[in-house]
């Protein structure tokens, strides 16, 4: 069992813990294809929402910029 306390430092980590995640959702062991299927789409969740955090972070600090001049 994976400490889901700790920061994943590995894609093996990740993988491990996709594999926990879908065997309690489908209350069995998942395939090989599911799994990789599964972290594919937990790592592009992750891109995306990188992306929207650095978009809104330029927003914010574009506000401020126009704040301070304003």
């Amino acid at each position: 069992m994976i400490d889901r306390t700790s920061i994943p430092q590995n894609d093996d980590d990740l993988t491990a813990l996709t594999k926990e995640a879908l065997t309690d959702i489908l209350g069995r062991e998942p395939t090989k294809q599911e799994i990789l299927r599964a972290h594919a789409g937990f790592k592009r969740m992750a891109f995306v929402m990188m992306d929207h955090l650095e978009k809104e972070n330029k927003k914010e600090k574009s506000n401020k910029k126009r704040g301070a001049n304003g």
